[in-house]
């Protein structure tokens, strides 16, 4: 049987930058490496609310992208 292992973590915030010409929004992302690869998402999201606190633009977006290996037990 296979099972999966975590092996990197990457969080991703998205911002809100306002509006271009044509009225469209304006969309910026930070991504962050090295999350803990054992990080809840109760602690993941309270760690981006308290980063975009220090933003002057508006939260839109909390993504983790994580990589795996699939190994035999």
């Amino acid at each position: 049987m296979a099972i999966e292992v975590m092996n990197s973590s990457q969080l991703r915030i998205e911002y809100h930058h306002g509006m271009d010409l044509d009225g469209k929004p304006i969309y910026k992302t930070k991504n962050y490496n090295y999350l803990k690869t054992t990080a809840t998402p109760d602690a993941i999201l309270s760690a981006s609310q308290a980063m975009a606190g220090l933003q002057q633009h508006e939260l839109v977006v909390v993504q983790r992208n994580s990589n795996f290996d699939i190994v035999s037990e």
